[in-house]
């Protein structure tokens, strides 16, 4: 019994953890895609790989004729601009949100290998062998950081122009997937900062709501069916997901889970005790002085524990939650009978 007590409040949790993570990743992208990061980032990446600093740096080359950066010509490029609405504006960090949207969100290996070879050793029969591509790198300014890269591919390439090409890809990917991980490490704080301000505004307090779902039977019930039946979003997160997320939140809160803001229900037996930051559950009815101190303390980490909730993302908490699921029908496994066979 106390198996299925203690599994219950953590299925009524975890159903917490997964619907406000799912907000919160969908206020993520949606800010994301708002300032551009995802170009912006791909931009840095690019930067790093060809001009050896994710900041705009004066490069020059012979195929320049003047202070260019590799980066910007390489957007340029014939073979990647057409996967942007309009070619970007490069200041100094890209200050304007409106710039860093009209970045491309995605660069390919194989589109980056073409444009390096199309604008580096161009050759107009397009049938550009390694040794026009050993000579058309080394004709490159020392200066450029470009070049030691693609010499030190060739000599990888045992001269296959194939294979040069897919060593290309490849360090372009090797390359992206440390982008990728600034990133994320971005995102993660404004991810961060999403759910604390959805924490507080709809008041998630852990520590409440799992004593809620110890204490009241009829709402660890209500909200355990809710879970199993919630426990199948997918980790894209679409539209009719969503909306079911914010549906169920509110059915949550309809049901008596302590979500929300508002008079608390001690208060509403007990108003003559209840006045100022009690009402709201800011002080304890009953006592003051110190035991108000605990109280908010309380309150405090209630608030944390759920914001640190929320750090894996949705699918983790849904994905949780059909195991927990599966684990609560199967029930516990039997014990072993020490009868031989």
């Amino acid at each position: 019994m106390t198996d299925s007590l203690i599994l219950n409040v953590a299925i009524g949790l975890t159903l917490t953890f997964a619907l406000f993570a799912a907000l919160v990743s969908v206020l993520t992208e949606a800010t994301s895609a708002f300032l551009g990061l995802r170009g912006d980032y791909l931009l840095r990446g690019l930067r790093a790989l060809v001009d050896g600093q994710p900041t705009p740096a004066a490069q020059t080359h012979p195929s320049s004729g003047g202070a260019k950066p590799l980066s910007q010509e390489l957007l340029e490029n014939a073979l990647i601009a057409h996967a942007q609405q309009e070619p970007p504006s490069f200041d100094n960090e890209l200050r304007r949100i409106k710039q860093r949207r009209q970045l491309p969100a995605y660069l390919s290996a194989r589109s980056f290998s073409a444009a390096v070879l199309d604008h580096l050793i161009p050759n107009a029969d397009g049938a550009t062998d390694l040794s026009a591509a050993v000579a058309g790198i080394q004709a490159l300014d020392d200066s450029v950081p470009l070049k030691r890269s693609l010499l030190a591919l060739t000599k990888t390439a045992t001269g296959d122009m194939d294979k040069f090409r897919r060593e290309v890809e490849y360090w372009y990917d090797d390359h992206m997937d440390r982008v990728t991980g600034w990133y994320k490490r971005r995102v993660r704080w404004i991810s961060i900062a999403l759910g604390t301000a959805l924490v507080l505004a709809f008041n998630v307090n852990a520590l409440t709501i799992a004593r809620d779902l110890y204490t009241d039977q009829a709402l660890r019930e209500t909200v355990v069916t809710q879970a199993i039946a919630h426990a199948q979003c997918d980790s894209t997160m679409s539209g009719d997901c969503i909306n079911d997320a914010r549906k169920e939140i509110s059915d949550l809160r309809g049901g008596g889970l302590p979500i929300g803001w508002g008079i608390i229900p001690e208060c509403k037996v007990k108003s003559a005790n209840c006045h100022g930051a009690a009402k709201y559950g800011f002080a304890n009815p009953d006592r003051s002085g110190w035991a108000d101190v605990w109280f908010v303390l309380a309150i405090l980490a209630g608030w944390l524990i759920t914001v640190i909730g929320l750090v894996p993302g949705s699918q983790f908490w849904f994905d949780l939650l059909t195991r927990l699921g599966s684990l609560r029908s199967s029930g516990p496994k039997p014990a072993r009978s020490d009868a031989s066979p």
